[in-house]
């Protein structure tokens, strides 16, 4: 038989498969219906050079039964290479999300990674939808995530998840006498005084408010971080 036609490298596919067509058949008696067909595989699916592929022949035919199959063919000179960039993922992020979703990066999972200040630094994904560190989120950098890279592939292309920041307050005057209190379920407010101690609540509709230094912020929803804070003081 001739030399077969073998492909020594292939991309990383997860398959010991190589490519090949076996040669042609020679001594064949003129009049015999005879075939060849060949299957190549590597030793292992694992990146990496001067892989051993071994190429098995096979005959088929109605008078096969009177011929034997070429010696297989081995060759240590295969090559595996890295597969190509994974496509970007798809996660959802909200800082309010339904569902107790609220801070996770839901569809994340443990083949990924998030970086939370451009890029700079990657933290791989320890368990599937995980919860981040909401604190660290900013809206210069963004929410960056990717496909971790192996030994068998390289990172995947990065998944951006744009973070804007919401526009601080601008409550005017003497909030009690000019709204009756701090208008819409959009913001947290904070009282300075003994009320509250500082906590951040939900303002509720209108909230009735008493003299003192009051804090005032939009709330985060979706991808849009809380925005900073006003600082109003009531006196009547």
């Amino acid at each position: 038989m001739t030399e077969p036609s073998l492909t020594t490298t292939k991309v990383y596919n997860g398959t010991t498969t190589a490519a090949v067509t076996a040669g042609t058949l020679v001594g064949i008696v003129p009049g015999d219906s005879v075939t060849v067909s060949a299957v190549a595989t590597y030793d292992n699916a694992n990146v990496g050079t001067g892989k051993t592929i071994t190429v098995v022949y096979t005959l088929d035919g109605a008078d096969a039964a009177k011929y034997a199959a070429p010696t297989n063919t081995v060759v240590t000179t295969g090559v595996i290479t890295k597969a190509t960039t994974p496509a970007a993922p798809a996660t959802i992020f909200s800082f309010d999300g339904a569902n107790a979703n609220a801070g996770k990066l839901m569809g994340a999972t443990t083949a990924m990674e998030y970086s939370l200040d451009g890029g700079s630094n990657w933290i791989p994904v320890e368990t599937n939808d995980p919860a981040l560190p909401v604190a660290s989120i900013n809206d210069t950098d963004d929410i960056k995530v990717r496909v971790k890279a192996s030994s068998n592939t390289e990172e995947g292309a990065i998944q951006t998840i744009d973070i804007t920041k919401a526009t601080k307050p601008s409550l005017t005057g003497n909030i009690a006498s000019a709204f009756g209190g701090i208008p819409g379920t959009a913001y947290l407010i904070s009282y300075n005084g003994t009320k509250w101690d500082d906590a951040w609540a939900d303002a509720d509709g209108k909230i009735s408010i008493s003299k003192g230094t009051w804090s005032v912020k939009v709330k985060s929803t979706g991808t849009v971080l809380e925005s900073d804070v006003q600082t109003n003081v009531v006196s009547s």
